[in-house]
């Protein structure tokens, strides 16, 4: 009994715990009147997988459509007996937004594209304030310069970061999580100032020997919170690093990328001799491809990195 206590507990507190990994839309649907109109028929459309999430409204006019793939670009369709179909393409979702979608429709018979989206900016509580939280996507990850393409570079991005530290707080109040799984130091191996190989202390696995919890090219979307206002975000007091992975889709594309460094790029330390700076040269290679298995329903990524490492004038050598 002790026993299937302690692990409905466990699961308990994982799941309080569990971080965002989809987006959602809501909103309602009106007629000029500001009539509400129950039973429309809502289409989502995720252009490249070809996924397509459904909903009805209810008896307020009022829908609502969870679990959607962060990014985009999505297109809405909102149809109903009487009423010019509404339609809406090219917009994205960012990693854990809730997108407030509030439509007007003209009856079919007075003009057939008569839709307005409802925007109400001087609403001061609206749904759309969720705290402080920076998102980073797919194209702003490509764009962004790094210098050892670290999820470090992409979320100094954020207003309120310092290196790794978030609103002022120690790094070890961060908490990673990729896909909803935590990937944070919980052991505390890694060291408080500077890690191996120049690397700054970043709480999270590998970090000791300069490596990263994922690689930068398997990256969707990262998103930074520091003081969210959702309860389902949680376990950590600095910031909430969320990161998302990608996926397959319909379109074939792929990357192949060299990322090379050595003591020319990297620098000495502080008050180091020069003869006593070691060579070395470490070189990482990568490669990633995905596509669809099925067209629409089956899809897959995969990703092969390969590091070398060699160090002059010592005794590790590697690759």
């Amino acid at each position: 009994m002790k026993l299937h206590l302690l692990t409905l507990l466990t699961l308990i507190n994982s799941i309080v715990f569990s971080q965002i990994t989809s987006s959602e839309i809501k909103g309602n649907v009106l007629d000029i009147n500001n009539n509400i109109i129950p039973g429309a028929h809502i289409t989502v459309l995720h252009a490249p997988t070809g996924r397509k999430q459904q909903a009805i409204t209810n008896n307020q006019g009022h829908f609502f459509i969870p679990q959607l793939k962060p990014g985009g670009p999505y297109s809405i369709s909102i149809q109903f007996i009487g009423f010019a179909e509404h339609k809406t393409n090219n917009f994205y979702l960012k990693l854990g937004e809730t997108m407030v979608f509030d439509a007007v429709l003209e009856e079919e018979v007075t003009k057939l594209n008569g839709v307005d989206i409802i925007v109400n900016s001087n609403d001061l509580f609206s749904t759309k304030r969720k705290g402080t939280e920076t998102n980073i996507g797919a194209q702003e990850i490509a764009k962004l310069p790094t210098i050892n393409r670290s999820l470090q570079d992409m979320t100094r991005n954020s207003p309120q970061a310092s290196g790794n530290s978030y609103v002022g707080s120690n790094y070890r109040y961060n908490n990673l999580s990729i896909d909803g799984v935590a990937n944070n130091d919980a052991f505390g191996f890694q060291e408080p100032g500077v890690g191996a190989g120049g690397s700054t202390a970043a709480g999270s696995p590998g970090a000791l020997a300069g490596t990263q919890p994922i690689s930068l090219d398997a990256v969707a979307e990262i998103q930074v919170a520091t003081s969210p206002y959702d309860v389902k975000l949680g376990n950590f007091t600095g910031g909430s690093l969320n990161v998302v992975t990608k996926s397959g889709t319909n379109k074939l594309g792929g990357t192949v990328y060299r990322f090379l460094r050595n003591n020319a790029t990297t620098g000495r330390a502080p008050f180091e001799k020069r003869e006593k700076i070691e060579s070395f040269y470490n070189s990482q290679t990568g490669v990633s491809i995905g596509g669809a298995i099925k067209t629409n329903k089956l899809f897959y990524f995969f990703i092969i990195i390969y590091i070398g490492l060699i160090i002059i004038g010592g005794a590790v050598f590697g690759g």
